[in-house]
């Protein structure tokens, strides 16, 4: 291009097209497109200052620490064994108390500016999701929801009073079972 900038800055420029950023719903259908802007450096800028949230997932002390420290999100995952896969025993409830104790520890005042994220595993598990850890406590796991939308809506209610889990990810496939719990607890 010539003028030392980012291709892409240059191009936009030239009045040829304008880059768009699709932003989806959970419906899969575009909910806004925002036009990408540049900077003085020829790179895309960010609309949120002073940079978009950084999210450091992990499931040991030090990178949940480290995360503690430096990041706006944390996603709590349970350990990766050596041989793949994840720790059965990791997914407990007292495993969460284990790890948010670390993340509040190592935050210190920053702890109420942090949002705190989890992945949903699956919503009503088949048994066989419980052979490690037994029926009971893949109940409480906060990697599992169960129940109809009101007891769902309920028990995310608890987890956020109880671990400050408020960034709560789930599958695709969870989509439909999930879409009355989205809507009892907007707002709230």
């Amino acid at each position: 291009t010539g003028t030392g900038e980012h291709p892409m800055a240059d191009f936009a420029r030239s009045g040829a097209f304008t880059p768009y950023t699709a932003i989806y719903n959970v419906t899969g259908q575009p909910a806004i497109t925002l036009p990408v802007r540049f900077g003085e450096d020829g790179l895309p800028t960010s609309v949120q200052r002073p940079h978009p949230p950084i999210l450091v997932g992990g499931g040991g002390p030090k990178l949940l620490a480290y995360a503690a420290r430096e990041a706006d999100i944390i996603g709590l995952d349970p350990r990766s064994l050596p041989q793949g896969g994840h720790d059965p025993q990791d997914v407990t409830e007292a495993a969460i108390d284990r790890k948010v104790g670390w993340i509040r520890e190592a935050a210190g005042d920053r702890w109420n500016e942090l949002e705190i994220n989890i992945a949903i595993y699956a919503v009503d598990p088949p048994p066989e999701a419980g052979r490690d850890i037994g029926p009971e406590e893949l109940e409480r796991s906060p990697h599992y929801l169960v129940g109809d939308a009101e007891r769902i809506a309920d028990t995310l209610l608890e987890r956020r009073e109880r671990w400050g889990l408020s960034y709560i990810v789930i599958g695709r496939g969870e989509l439909d079972v999930m879409r009355p719990v989205i809507a009892r607890l907007a707002g709230r």
